[in-house]
């Protein structure tokens, strides 16, 4: 799994953990647990989801990424309402109600592709037993696709046995590609000469699963996409110029001209970016990192917020890991809190003489995700 999936899940009515390839869970009734029951999933890699009123499973076997659905009373008896098998590595996921999307990567060899097969060439998905290759008019073609590396969107509708819908987008080498509340968002950048040139894709969580491409004169990194604000954006080398600067591309939904901002952190590479709210903070690879903040309305430099993610537990428990940081950027500690209406709290701060190896703990992808 590149991103992975939890490990575990708790409701109001249960709770469930993976053991390896092992469901292990309980039924909460009054405070209370009853009712334990597990089974084997025949999967490695597993991860598990709560969503509307269904469960995920999501694994893999052999190189083949595993769905299964349940309901409430299917998963205390390890019995899926449905299996879909896609092609390819998992990548990521997003729920919204009863309605899971993934995020799946297939890389074929040419050498290997056979014209009377298309799954040699073609992703392809398996529901009740029956193998369908994504047809050729669901393949976005993104510019300078130069290889057969796809990124799919598979949305599954839980309410409705078999319902499936896909929409792949044809990217090539160095391509990626991410998931966010707004849709699936890949990148991929050609060296033409001594110039680069980005194409960018997006498919939209909608009925049709929609799909928009559009270009850009520079190199994106395809590891940086993020959602802001009801953007999409992303971070990119500009070379337009004398000197290669730094460069951040918000663009809407259907990928038209893009806002851009380039005066910021020249010099300095970019190691991570976040998101809180309207403001987008980046984080540099230098051995005392900096964060530089921007407010994707006005699309310029703002305050340093304190950046929090929030997991939440269940209804009356949630978990916070906040990153503080002074008035210039400079990550100064780590506040974690816990509970319900009262919280439990703990704040990690920085010493005037903490060694550098501080400033790199703050800005591992632990802190950021």
């Amino acid at each position: 799994l590149r991103f992975g999936t939890k490990k575990s899940v708790c409701t109001d009515t249960l709770t469930a953990a993976i053991e390896e390839d092992i469901i292990c869970g309980a039924k909460i009734s009054e405070g209370k647990l009853s009712g334990n029951f597990s089974f084997e999933t025949g999967l490695t890699d597993v991860g598990i989801i709560s969503f509307g009123e269904y469960f995920a499973i999501i694994g893999k076997d052999e190189q083949s990424t595993v769905l299964r659905i349940y309901d409430e009373e299917g998963f205390t008896g390890g019995k899926a309402v449905e299996e879909y098998i896609l092609s390819g590595e998992f990548v990521d996921c997003y729920t919204k109600g009863n309605i899971i999307y993934l995020l799946t990567s297939d890389s074929f060899d040419t050498a290997k592709a056979n014209d009377s097969e298309p799954s040699t060439f073609v992703p392809s998905y398996t529901v009740g037993g029956t193998k369908t290759t994504v047809p050729f008019d669901r393949i976005f073609i993104m510019d300078k696709a130069n290889k057969l590396e796809y990124f799919t969107v598979t949305a599954v509708n839980a309410a409705e046995k078999g319902s499936i819908a896909v929409r792949s987008m044809l990217g090539g080498e160095n391509a990626d590609a991410a998931l966010t509340e707004n849709g699936a968002y890949a990148s991929v950048t050609a060296k033409l000469g001594d110039e680069y040139i980005s194409a960018v894709s997006y498919i939209a969580f909608d009925d049709g699963l929609t799909a928009h491409g559009n270009t850009f004169d520079g190199a994106i990194n395809p590891t940086l996409i993020r959602a802001a604000n009801g953007k999409a954006v992303f971070v990119a080398a500009d070379y337009s110029g004398a000197t290669e600067k730094n460069a951040v591309l918000a663009y809407n939904t259907d990928l038209s001209d893009p806002s851009i901002l380039t005066d910021f952190a020249q010099g300095e590479k970019i190691a991570s970016a976040t998101v809180n709210g309207k403001i987008l903070s980046f984080t540099t690879a230098d051995d005392k990192p900096l964060q530089y903040n921007i407010d994707m309305n006005s699309m310029s430099q703002a305050e340093a917020p304190e950046n929090t993610n929030s997991v939440r537990i269940n209804d009356n428990c949630t978990v916070q890991v906040t990153m503080t940081a002074d008035k210039d950027g400079n990550r100064t500690g780590i506040k974690l809190e816990i509970g319900g209406d009262e919280k439990v709290e703990k704040l990690i701060t920085a010493e005037s003489n903490t060694p550098g190896d501080w400033n790199s703990y703050l800005s591992s992808p632990a802190c950021d995700d």
